[in-house]
């Protein structure tokens, strides 16, 4: 079985709020998320989905609390370009997790990497 946390205090009371599911490069991604927390996430509710070991997430998890954490090691099967359909599919084992972007998102902030 696939087991994850997720902060349930971050999520609660967003159910009117845009939410993105954004992949993630795993816990050595930290400056990407950084940067989309200062860009285009700012205002927006995000959270990212992150495998790998726990302890590499943790601290973050805990002082920010926009991570999805899955206790499996990431494989990205479709990888995500600001040129492809805006959409990914991040594996975890048997599990799959589907993350679409809106285009509205990208055509706001062309810049985006």
């Amino acid at each position: 079985p696939v087991h994850y946390r997720i902060p349930t205090s971050s999520i609660q009371g967003v159910e009117n709020s845009m939410v993105f599911g954004i992949l993630s490069s795993g816990p050595q991604g930290r400056a990407r998320r950084d940067s989309i927390r200062r860009t285009w996430g700012q205002g927006n509710t995000i959270f990212f989905v992150v495998g790998g070991d726990w302890e590499n997430i943790e601290e973050e998890y805990n002082d920010i609390r926009d991570i999805l954490w899955i206790d499996q090691p990431e494989e990205y099967r479709n990888e995500v370009s600001k040129t492809s359909p805006r959409k990914g599919a991040l594996t975890f084992k048997s599990e799959t997790f589907l993350v679409a972007m809106y285009d509205q998102v990208a055509k706001k902030n062309p810049s985006v990497d």
